[in-house]
């Protein structure tokens, strides 16, 4: 069982693009899957900070699952109400949380 087919994906390559899909465009996002490590542009801290912050419900309440090796992160995600996964991410650890949050 994969993703493939089942759901309509959305790419960023960074924060910016990130933010720019979720805020401005207003596309219809039901879950965001990030790593936590983003480049020169932050982190995935940063942008949950700046979606949570925003007047929009949707984006208050959006799941955020954050993949990472950074074991020392997973305080500060969970306290923003994100999702934590270990890296390596195991297959069916993601395809459970996606199922769960997404109401399947």
């Amino acid at each position: 069982d994969n993703f493939e087919g089942k759901y309509n994906l959305v790419q960023a390559t960074d924060v910016n693009s990130a933010l720019e899909r979720l805020v401005e465009d207003k596309l219809p996002i039901d879950l965001v899957i990030t790593d936590y490590h983003l480049g020169k542009s932050g982190t995935a801290s940063n942008m949950i900070q700046v979606i949570r912050n925003e007047p929009d419900e949707r984006l208050k309440k959006l799941p955020v699952v954050v993949v990472s090796s950074d074991e020392s992160v997973r305080t500060q995600l969970e306290k923003q109400g994100c999702i934590f996964l270990r890296k390596p991410a195991k297959p069916v650890e993601l395809q459970r949380i996606v199922k769960e949050k997404l109401g399947e």
